[in-house]
Order: structure tokens, then C-alpha cells, then sequence
């Protein structure tokens, strides 16, 4: 489970990542920098890796991610 749950976090830091700096300015309520950084340690520091964090990240700050994301989507499409 906890590998899957990486792994998931892995793609949105990719995603953040591969979107424009322009993209990433218009929708300042998301926190990009604290996605990337998450992105980072979990590509390049992977014995690293605090399962604790990586918890907490999905108990406390993708519930109020959810709705932001959805909602530039919507805006992009």
C-alpha cells in the first residue's frame, strides 16, 4: 500500500512539474512549491522517505488539494 501511495504522490509531482511556470502562477492557491519539493525527495531521496509524512500528506493536505485541482481543470478544458 504505502509503495502505491508514493507512487501516486510521484505522478502529481510530475505533473506539477511539467506544467508551465505561467500555468503554475494562475492558480497560486495551489501550494506548487510544497508539491515539488514532496516530488523531489520522493524521485531522488527515496531511502528518505518518512512513511509518517507521506501519511500525513494524504490524511491532512490532499483533501484540500482535491478541490483546487478539480477546479483548474475544469477551467482548463
Amino acid at each position: 500500500m504505502r509503495t502505491y501511495v508514493v507512487h501516486c504522490l510521484q505522478i502529481l509531482g510530475e505533473a506539477a512539474f511539467k506544467l508551465p511556470p505561467e500555468i503554475r502562477a494562475q492558480y497560486d492557491a495551489v501550494p506548487w512549491s510544497r508539491i515539488l519539493g514532496m516530488r523531489h525527495i520522493l524521485v531522488h531521496d527515496y531511502f528518505r522517505i518518512d512513511p509518517d509524512i507521506v501519511w500525513a500528506v494524504v490524511e491532512k493536505d490532499l483533501p484540500d488539494l482535491k478541490p483546487k485541482l478539480e477546479s483548474m481543470l475544469r477551467e482548463m478544458v
